[in-house]
């Protein structure tokens, strides 16, 4: 059986595309508007990750792995622990991969699973779609850059409510943080961040041979 897919909980809620920007009543801090601005203009990155989902009843679960972005609408999210799995998009299909269980799940409507994570970190979140709540301490599974990093409390296109952790000293994105109403917290951590367009191989996905190949929504 597939397991619970962790493709929506990249930051468990979604935002509707194509509306219109938020109008903020006050400017944002430059160090937001820096960050923002350099993933709107980023034609791609790879970066090393850390995702720790807490729960209400302090239970917690970490996964780690690596991510490639390319715009428009490509991304491989490879988890590593606490087991391989894979989440392939070429910006038509999304492709859902798990080794150990020879498993390959095909996904055609991306609309549903186009978390709020993956569309700050494609660029498409703008500074007009940002409305800054409060700036807050940081936290960070870095200590060695603890004291560099800035943290702003941020509601996304009127919607959803985010905490994003900023490297002081350049304004790059460390860390996305969501809490929903049942007192959950989602967090990814981003290292080893790399500003070089990933090869276009990256993401494309072709079943290996004898592995189960499920397309959503078939019966």
């Amino acid at each position: 059986m597939m397991r619970r897919s962790l493709l929506p909980l990249l930051v468990a809620a979604t935002l509707a595309l194509g509306g219109a920007p938020h109008a903020c009543a006050d400017p944002l801090p430059p160090l937001l508007q820096q960050s923002l601005k350099t993933l709107n203009q980023l034609r791609g990155f790879s970066a090393k990750f850390v995702q720790t989902i807490t729960y209400s009843n302090g239970d917690s679960n970490r996964y780690s792995g690596t991510i490639a972005v390319k715009r428009p609408g490509r991304f491989r999210w490879h988890y590593t622990t606490p087991y391989a799995q894979s989440y392939v998009s070429d910006g038509k299909v999304i492709w859902h991969y798990e080794p150990d269980l020879m498993q390959a799940v095909r996904m055609h409507d991306l609309g549903g699973v186009d978390p709020v994570a993956m569309q700050l970190l494609d660029g498409r979140i703008h500074a007009g779609d940002v409305r800054l709540l409060r700036e807050e301490p940081a936290t960070s599974n870095s200590s060695e850059r603890r004291g560099s990093i800035r943290a702003f409390t941020v509601r996304i296109r009127n919607r959803i409510t985010l905490t994003l952790a900023l490297d002081g000293n350049n304004g790059n994105l460390v860390a996305i943080t969501h809490a929903d109403a049942l007192g959950n917290t989602n967090q990814i951590v981003l290292s080893a961040f790399e500003a070089t367009v990933p090869a276009e191989t990256r993401f494309h996905f072709t079943p290996p041979k004898g592995v189960e190949i499920i397309i959503e929504g078939e019966q």
